[in-house]
């Protein structure tokens, strides 16, 4: 690199003017012979020359960019979220069928079907992949048989932090910010027959905020014996976050 003084010059050269020459901090410019820097801030001019002077006489000119401009504004790549609401998660919507879905995502997804036993009954579940990642799961209440293209969407459930409301909140915010949002949320630990799960109440209708068990800080005595029970609070531990976000009938209708 090439450490000069030099004067930059002028109206007569086309391409800077005394007013675009402020008095500054030396300034590194690129152009296609090399890196050198200026004393004065010129500006960043696409396409212009820079003529050196010294002692009057030309020793360099090129075409420059300011590199400490273009290095004061890092851009950062955008996250794109899919889309969260109490009817919908991204496409797949309550009291959809199945066959609606499976002609709306087209062939850029893979399904897999299982069975689900919680508190709330048995379900057949459809779990939706894409590029190898788990989307979402489409659950079908009080169905034993294998998933037919007219069976009604009931629940959809996702873990994938790439989905949020236009509030931001979605798994993997943390509690702290979703009580910003929807205010003082409590805490319901459940158990039935051997399955447990917890959520998160901010009195939003349809939707439903899992956490991992055991998030919330209870009081109420409880024996690993009992085989059903159902416990809540206001209090939990500081690092907790949203798992799951679930969304269920009646919105959909």
């Amino acid at each position: 690199m090439n450490n000069l003084k030099p004067q930059l010059i002028s109206a007569s050269l086309l391409i800077l003017t005394l007013a675009n020459i402020a008095n500054a901090a030396p300034v590194t410019y690129s152009g296609s012979k090399g890196q050198y820097t200026v004393d004065r801030e010129a500006g960043t001019y696409k396409g212009s020359k820079v003529y050196i002077y010294e002692k009057n006489k030309e020793i360099f000119q090129d075409s420059f960019v300011n590199t400490q401009a273009s290095a004061a504004k890092p851009t950062t790549p955008e996250v794109k979220y899919g889309l969260i609401t109490p009817k919908c998660i991204d496409s797949a919507c309550l009291g959809m069928t199945f066959g609606q879905l499976k002609a709306k995502l087209g062939k850029k997804v893979t399904f897999i079907e299982s069975n689900s036993k919680d508190m709330r009954g048995f379900y057949k579940i459809i779990t939706v992949f894409q590029d190898n990642k788990e989307q979402y799961k489409l659950y079908f209440d009080g169905h034993s048989k294998p998933v037919k293209n007219d069976y009604i969407i009931d629940h959809i459930e996702t873990s994938n932090t790439n989905y949020r409301f236009k509030s931001g909140i979605g798994p993997g915010s943390s509690i702290i910010n979703a009580q910003k949002v929807y205010g003082k949320g409590t805490f319901r630990l459940h158990k039935f027959d051997g399955y447990t799960e917890e959520f998160v109440d901010f009195n939003t209708q349809c939707i439903a905020f899992k956490v991992k068990p055991i998030s919330g800080i209870y009081t109420q005595k409880r024996s690993r014996h009992n085989k059903e029970y159902s416990i809540e609070t206001k209090k939990f531990k500081p690092n907790t976050v949203i798992d799951k976000v679930l969304i269920f009938e009646p919105c959909g209708g």
